[in-house]
């Protein structure tokens, strides 16, 4: 009995861990991290906006994605500076072929600054963490947070 009870609770467990069932499967959940706060120059935080916008845009990124097992990621881009400072920019986007991550680095380009308060990485790692959960409608193996700042 307490072997059933042992398996009962570990497949809850499981299950509770899967995602909505119908979440989109991907070969990454990426978070692009990008630091706004006042120490980041006008210059610099263009620099980081047109940097992601290329990279989505450049053959070598739409290869590599197409190349992953699923032939797509889902990304996102998080604007940071002071403790209460967050904010999803871009949302959460299937990138699956060329079409979707020029139109991605489109919606990159396109952001305007949110902030220029004091610096908090914590506070954005904290909120990203909790942006790349089971609600945001895709899976992976991967989930990764590539934080930019200076």
């Amino acid at each position: 009995m307490k072997k059933m009870l042992v398996g009962l609770f570990v497949g809850l467990a499981l299950l509770s861990f899967q995602g909505p069932a119908s979440a989109v499967n991907v070969g990454l959940e990426l978070t692009l991290l990008v630091d706004v706060s006042g120490s980041i120059s006008a210059s610099e935080f263009n620099l980081q906006t047109d940097a992601y916008a290329a990279a989505f845009k450049s053959a070598a990124v739409q290869n590599a994605i197409a190349l992953n097992p699923t032939g797509s990621i889902a990304a996102n881009m998080i604007m940071w500076s002071s403790d209460n400072q967050q904010s999803q920019v871009v949302g959460w986007t299937l990138i699956d072929g060329a079409a979707s991550a020029n139109a991605f680095a489109d919606a990159i380009a396109a952001v305007v600054r949110p902030y220029s308060g004091n610096t908090a990485v914590q506070s954005a790692l904290n909120f990203a963490a909790g942006n790349i959960s089971l609600t945001n409608g895709f899976d992976s193996l991967r989930q990764v947070l590539d934080v930019s700042g200076d």
